[in-house]
């Protein structure tokens, strides 16, 4: 019987844990990767926007530097080059939101940031 009483004290403290962590997690804009289309499916440039534009998040620093590096290590035409950017760019994002019309594709990116309670 105390056994069962210790496992759940144990079960309710981390689950208070959880939810503050769960609790301090906050949207905290999205990283755009704009795209315009060119012939037979390739992207003719690429360029990264905030929304809000103002935002002060530490992430917004984050971001515009993996633009940056993706920039300066895509290679090859300009066809490959910005799916190489795009490709990059995308690598390891988990919310990630598609946006396209008829001249342009726009990768949102959700930023999150930690909110100590």
């Amino acid at each position: 019987m105390k056994a069962i009483v210790i496992l759940l004290v144990a079960i309710l403290a981390i689950g208070g844990e959880a939810m503050k962590v769960i609790s301090s997690y906050k949207d905290a804009g999205t990283a755009e990767l704009t795209c315009d289309k060119a012939d037979h499916g390739c992207l003719d440039s690429c360029k990264l926007t905030f929304s809000p534009s103002d935002m002060e998040v530490p992430n917004k620093t984050k971001y515009q530097e993996k633009f940056d590096q993706c920039t300066q290590s895509a290679t090859g035409d300009d066809c490959d080059r910005y799916h190489d950017v795009k490709n990059c760019f995308l690598n390891g994002e988990l919310d990630v939101y598609l946006v396209e019309d008829e001249k342009s594709i726009k990768y949102q990116v959700q930023l999150h940031e930690y909110v100590k309670i």
